[in-house]
């Protein structure tokens, strides 16, 4: 991975880095052009991916009920063999139907590769949430959930921060 000289590292990046799961969640609203622009700037490699599309589209040939048990998989070999990584429209992570754990899968897939995911939803007073309370896709997760993870503004990842 190619990122901007030790010197001018963003501080975020330095604690990605040196995190056990080396995954950012972005949260907020944002434009993903800008915020991958930025990234660029920092690690020119970054690529881009839009995951609900992807998943969606492998998981098109997978029979229902097999379904559940094959997106780890698959989700698996859409990130091989890239880092970093950008994660934009994470929106099918939280499909009930494909019984994943969100946060559960995006660690497990930044143990061996820097992934940096745009988070649909709300970080306030130190919990990460998607979605409302009540709907089939509400998560809410603590502080202690979030150990060993950076969530951020996708407003503030830029070269300086």
């Amino acid at each position: 991975m190619t990122l901007a000289a030790p010197s001018h590292q963003p501080s975020w990046l330095a604690r990605l880095e040196a995190s056990r799961h080396r995954l950012a969640l972005l949260s907020g609203p944002c434009d993903v052009r800008v915020v991958f622009a930025n990234t660029q700037q920092m690690a020119p490699n970054c690529a881009l991916l839009n995951l609900s599309l992807a998943l969606s589209q492998r998981l098109l040939d997978v029979p229902s009920r097999q379904r559940p048990a094959q997106a780890p998989v698959i989700l698996a070999e859409l990130l091989a063999g890239k880092e970093p990584v950008m994660l934009y429209d994470i929106e099918l992570l939280f499909e009930p139907t494909l019984q994943l754990e969100p946060l559960r899968a995006l660690k497990a897939a930044s143990r061996s590769r820097m992934l940096l995911a745009l988070w649909p939803g709300t970080f306030e007073g130190g919990s990460l949430t998607h979605a409302e309370p009540g709907h089939p896709e509400y998560k809410r997760y603590s502080a202690t959930d979030l150990a060993d993870i950076l969530v951020m503004p996708a407003t503030e990842l830029t070269p300086e921060a």
